[in-house]
């Protein structure tokens, strides 16, 4: 998750695509991503809790907030992120509301 919430800081799309679960990357688009985290001042991220995610693990849950600046107004955006490891690779597959 802090990768993740890191490459949104810096930009880095291409690593957002490809940590994200090929099979729900049909729900958005690179330039979409691009547009919705260039529009933000990314303020911090609050790791809240962690469910399985280790080595020996097939799945993972991070909640989080992350806090960031759109359009002037600070908003907290809290959720539950589900991962999944195939093969070596960890994917962001979805999440729960928090």
């Amino acid at each position: 998750m802090r990768s993740r919430y890191t490459a949104h800081v810096l930009l880095e799309i291409d690593y957002l695509w490809n940590t994200w679960s090929p099979e729900q990357r049909i729900r958005s688009s690179k330039q979409e991503i691009q547009a919705w985290a260039s529009s933000c001042e990314w303020l911090g991220l609050r790791i809240l809790e962690t469910k399985a995610g280790q080595p020996q693990d097939s799945e993972g849950l991070v909640s989080f907030v992350a806090l960031f600046r759109q359009h002037g107004r600070i908003h907290e955006h809290h959720e539950i992120s589900i991962f999944k490891k195939t093969l070596q690779n960890w994917y962001y597959v979805n999440h729960k509301d928090a």
